[in-house]
């Protein structure tokens, strides 16, 4: 069978009458891993000539930035290196502090090591001697800089808080910001102390005016309680106004839908209500489907079917109302880019074109429960 189809192509394993993966041969062919990947993979109604399709972006645009984050991704990937253990939740607890924006690039560029310490000038050949300008006696890492030297005992002995210093050791600076945040150790306060000694080594090194290390502490204290007097923390927010359904004008029908996703057991739903402008439900459909998609394949499913289903039942006018912005954008536009779903947003388009009106809305899951509830 395999010489067979030496020069077959995809279009052998898709069922012609029924637009759907001829699931006996695929799981014939292909190994179970490969095979659950080629049916997870969800299919237009109509035929389509082969296009290229971008699926790092939610409505399929290309750009130079996510080009580069791709390439980036991929070649960490391929180093099969997994992250260190102290970095998981880290990125999020940084970018949550309550410090000026600058400290905290500053503290992100230095958890990521990508801060010019001698250290690393050295490694790029920059410059030749890699050791630390106030001790002169070890190589200046970041870690060292504005943490290990014997220099600083001067600046972080004053508080107790970082009486730490002394008996735990780190391997890098991401590790002990980790630690500092994990133990709550004031990490707001610790990120204006290493702040202000990186900036008064910058100072010292390019032979600008500077605070002397015998003052460098208080004058860390002082910009940290100064920060936070003109940033009073903020109020608790006011619970949002709860989203309600609203019915569609008189001589209008509004389709709710939306699609669900079970991924433990390998299957999904789609669920669709029309009502018409008096409120009153004149047609539902809830459709098990016996394979998992993509969260944004689901919900164009979901909004294909819809329309089909009102276009059966023979409605002019209509509202096609969902809670995922993707797809409502994607149909408003009919730009679709390289979106992966492009076909399936195609396949919805075709069932527009049938209707006298049709408009796009969108509302949050409150304003979507009925089609929600017959998706699960």
């Amino acid at each position: 069978m395999l010489e067979f189809m030496e020069e077959a192509t995809v279009e052998c394993l898709i069922n012609a009458e029924t637009r759907s993966w001829n699931v006996e041969m695929i799981d014939g062919i292909f190994i179970p891993q490969e095979a659950e990947l080629i049916k997870k993979i969800p299919l237009s109604r109509c035929e389509a000539d082969d296009s290229l399709f971008w699926p790092w972006s939610p409505n399929g645009q290309y750009s130079c930035k996510l080009g580069y984050r791709f390439l980036r991704e991929e070649e960490d990937f391929n180093r099969l290196e997994e992250p260190p253990d102290y970095e998981k939740g880290l990125w999020k607890a940084v970018w949550a502090l309550e410090i000026p924006n600058k400290v905290k690039h500053l503290l992100w560029r230095a958890c990521k090591n990508s801060i010019p310490t001698k250290w690393n000038l050295a490694r790029r050949k920059t410059i030749t001697d890699p050791s630390c300008d106030r001790c002169a006696g070890g190589c200046e890492d970041f870690l060292h800089a504005v943490w290990k030297c014997a220099d600083l005992d001067g600046v972080w002995g004053e508080l107790e808080l970082w009486g730490f210093r002394a008996r735990v050791s780190f391997q890098c600076f991401g590790e002990l910001m980790a630690w500092i945040i994990k133990n709550n150790r004031t990490p707001e306060l610790f990120a204006m102390f290493f702040w202000s000694i990186w900036t008064q080594r910058n100072q010292l090194r390019t032979q600008q005016p500077y605070c002397p290390l015998s003052q460098l502490s208080q004058l860390a204290k002082d910009r940290f309680y100064e920060f936070k007097a003109s940033h009073p923390a903020a109020l608790p927010r006011r619970g949002q106004q709860q989203t309600t359904w609203s019915p569609p004008a008189q001589n209008a029908f509004k389709i709710n839908y939306d699609g669900a996703l079970f991924p433990d057991t390998n299957r999904s739903g789609i669920g669709v209500v029309i009502h018409n402008g008096d409120g009153q439900v004149i047609a539902s459909l809830a459709q098990p489907l016996n394979q998992t998609f993509k969260a944004v394949e689901i919900e164009a499913l979901a909004a294909s079917r819809a329309l089909e289903l009102a276009a059966d039942i023979g409605l002019n006018e209509v509202i096609l109302e969902g809670d995922s912005m993707v797809v409502p954008q994607a149909l408003k536009s009919k730009d679709l880019g390289l979106a992966a779903y492009g076909l399936l947003i195609r396949d919805a388009l075709s069932f527009a074109g049938i209707f006298s009106e049709v408009s796009y809305s969108h509302t949050k899951r409150e304003g979507n429960n009925v089609a929600h509830g017959l998706a699960n």
